[in-house]
């Protein structure tokens, strides 16, 4: 079986120098290697490419066989890391919940603990409970209750 963390190494050394990091690095029994990068900017598909040879390249296919799969953390998964979560402040995201309604929202800030975010909601006005308004709220929502966050894509 391959050396996972040989793998993470080899990754930052191929990364060094650049604003890309590492999402993920899955190794399944079959030795299907697949890596995940982001980027504090842009991760193009040469970018990838680039780190797949120069981690191919550190491999000897001759003593283990394996496939290697690098690509970019795309819009349809989630946010993992702070670093990514950071990377979209001021854009709207989606947030799944352990428990309780989704929410979309501006992601408006970040800690290592909790986001920030600004959201329309709907509140009842009088005592009857029959007029609502919109209103714009901001809260502060800790990680452990988020289940997964989405960036949504917008077409200006």
């Amino acid at each position: 079986m391959l050396n996972k963390k040989y793998i993470q190494q080899l990754l930052e050394e191929s990364i060094a120098g650049t604003d890309f990091f590492v999402v993920e690095v899955t190794i399944d029994q079959s030795n299907n290697i697949k890596i995940t990068l982001d980027s504090d900017t842009q991760i193009t598909v040469d970018d990838c490419a680039d780190v797949s040879r120069y981690v191919e390249d550190k491999l000897n296919q001759s003593d283990e066989d394996f496939a290697l799969e690098v690509s970019s953390a795309g819009l349809d998964r989630p946010l993992e890391l702070l670093r990514q979560y950071r990377k979209h402040i001021g854009e709207q995201v989606s947030i799944k919940f352990y428990e309780g309604p989704d929410i979309k929202g501006t992601l408006k800030n970040v800690s290592d603990d909790s986001i920030e975010l600004e959201y329309k909601s709907r509140e009842k006005t009088d005592s009857q409970k029959k007029k609502t308004k919109t209103i714009t709220k901001t809260e502060k929502i800790p990680f452990n209750i988020i289940k997964s966050t989405k960036v949504m894509v917008s077409f200006k």
